[in-house]
This record gives structure tokens, sequence and C-alpha cells, in this order.
């Protein structure tokens, strides 16, 4: 679940149509499916939801390795911290995303 937001960020390839069943679309809407892109676009918006969410030195670290895919020497120079420092943020980052991620989707299935 971690990696999901680095793929995420470094996906931009075109994307197929998910099938979806008619019983579940609102009224009027075509059964043929929802772009797999409308629902990476909501994904995205949950994902930097869940980063705004995060303490300020884990979003940075967040920000620099994963969205600007900085490697993690230029993070730790850009931050003025050591290399493991940064590690343990993007670890620690990491694990409270996919937390946030697992509560967010029990809530949904509940």
């Amino acid at each position: 679940m971690s990696h999901v937001i680095v793929d995420e960020f470094r996906n931009n390839k075109k994307l197929p149509i998910i099938p979806v069943p008619p019983e579940v679309l609102p009224e009027g809407t075509s059964s043929i499916g929802i772009p797999e892109s409308v629902l990476v676009a909501e994904l995205r918006a949950e994902i930097y939801k869940f980063i705004t969410e995060l303490p300020n030195a884990q979003r940075k670290v967040v920000d620099l390795a994963i969205v600007r895919e900085l490697p993690l020497e230029e993070v730790a120079e850009e931050m003025d911290v050591e290399v493991d420092t940064v590690r343990r943020y993007l670890g620690a980052a990491r694990r409270r995303l996919e937390k946030a991620m697992v509560a967010s989707s029990e809530e949904v299935s509940a």
C-alpha cells in the first residue's frame, strides 16, 4: 500500500476503462464503465489530503523524495539533516499514510 503513493506520482500512462456494474451507477449514467483516470484523480486527491495532514518534516520529505523524486542525499542536504533521518521520516510518513488510507477504505466499505 505504501508504494501506491510513489507509483501514483510516477505513473503518467494512458489509463484503461474499468467496467462497472450498471446497478452501481447513478440513473442515466453509461454502464460502459468509469475511466480509470477518474478513479486515479480521486485517489490522488485523497493522497494529497493525507499528505497535508503529515507532520511538517514528514510532509517535506514526501514532497522532496517522492513528488520531486530527489535523491535522499539531496533531500538531507535541503533539510539540513542526515540521510538516516530522511529515511526515518520517509518510513514514518509511509506508515502514517498507509494507516490513513486503510482507515479511509474501511470507512467507505462500512
